[in-house]
């Protein structure tokens, strides 16, 4: 992307975020390891390791002015959508659908239910897209014409992730505010029990240009 500033101090809660979220220097389980340890990292550049400018990550979150550390990305995902009237009183929905891709070893990337529970949409990585295609529309349960399913193969997904979302109110709305404004569509949102990030699922032809604008309003605050 074409804007970018560096991150001097982090903790590892908000490290992980960004782990998972499509940082690729970043591995979760060593950053657990360390987490555990007490044990500061330090991000350096290859180039020039003794340079003055790094990233370092520690133990501690952070409390400061600075609400919103990253935005961050997943380029290409898949969505799924499955809708049915029948989900409302029908129990376990979730459960079967989520022990069905986890027996084929499908990673669920975000989760997002409406209201009404007549829906449930979710992410998964792109390379799954045609196996979870045929094992829903093949299983008993969901391929029956008992729920209709959607596969949305054209998804990027967008996050913002801080701590400071944990103790800022209004940072959905200004996510929101700022993609609308520019004209981007957000087809699904999911946030984390943990409150460390916000995600927006786009389409994936407005991925640059949402990581652009949202970089203006929560990191350099233009």
């Amino acid at each position: 992307m074409k804007k970018t500033s560096l991150i001097k101090q982090i903790s590892y809660k908000e490290a992980k975020e960004l782990s998972f979220f499509g940082t690729k220097i970043l591995h979760p389980v060593c950053l657990d390891v360390n987490e555990k340890g007490s044990i500061p990292s330090e991000i350096r550049y290859f180039d020039d390791p003794t340079s003055k400018e790094f990233t370092t990550i520690i133990k501690e979150v952070i409390k400061d002015d600075k609400i919103i550390r990253a935005i961050s990305s997943i380029y290409k995902l898949s969505m799924v959508t499955i809708e049915g009237d029948t989900m409302i009183p029908l129990s376990g929905t979730a459960s079967k659908l989520f022990s069905l891709l986890g027996e084929e070893n499908v990673n669920i990337v975000f989760i997002s239910q409406s209201s009404s529970e007549n829906n449930l949409t979710f992410g998964i990585d792109f390379e799954d897209s045609k196996k979870v295609s045929f094992l829903l529309r093949n299983s008993e349960l969901f391929g029956r014409n008992w729920f209709r399913i959607k596969i949305n193969n054209d998804i990027s997904l967008v996050a913002i992730i801080g701590s400071g979302i944990l103790y800022t109110p209004g940072i959905a709305g200004k996510v929101f505010t700022t993609l609308g404004d520019n004209n981007i569509n957000i087809l699904a949102i999911a946030q984390g029990s943990s409150e460390l990030n916000f995600t927006a699922i786009i389409e994936r032809k407005d991925c640059e240009k949402a990581i652009n604008v949202l970089y203006d309003v929560f990191i350099n605050q233009k």
